[in-house]
């Protein structure tokens, strides 16, 4: 009987705990929303330094831009801004620091 008993009681944590569940996933979803956008400066500041560190490591042409895309958004992840979905145009880049 304390067996049944034990048994029971497993299956209804297993049960609640599957009912909450779903809660902390839409729970995180919402605060990946509320990252802050990094201004265009900055991500220009962190293409020059993942340039520079592209140059030490290097990286070959072939696989600069997946490189540069994780440099810079694993340093934005570290500091709870949003990633960026593209690099920034050369365009964007002021003169004095291309």
């Amino acid at each position: 009987m304390f067996n049944t008993r034990v048994t029971v009681m497993k299956k209804v944590l297993v049960v609640v705990a599957a009912l909450f569940l779903p809660l902390n996933i839409a729970n995180g979803e919402e605060v990946a929303l509320d990252k802050l956008v990094a201004d265009k400066d900055f991500v220009i500041s962190l293409l020059m330094n993942c340039k520079e560190d592209a140059v030490e490591d290097e990286i070959a042409d072939i696989d600069m831009h997946d490189y540069l895309m994780t440099c810079i958004n694993d340093e934005l992840e570290m500091i709870d801004y949003q990633p960026i979905t593209e690099l920034p145009k050369v365009d964007d880049i002021p003169d004095t620091i291309k």
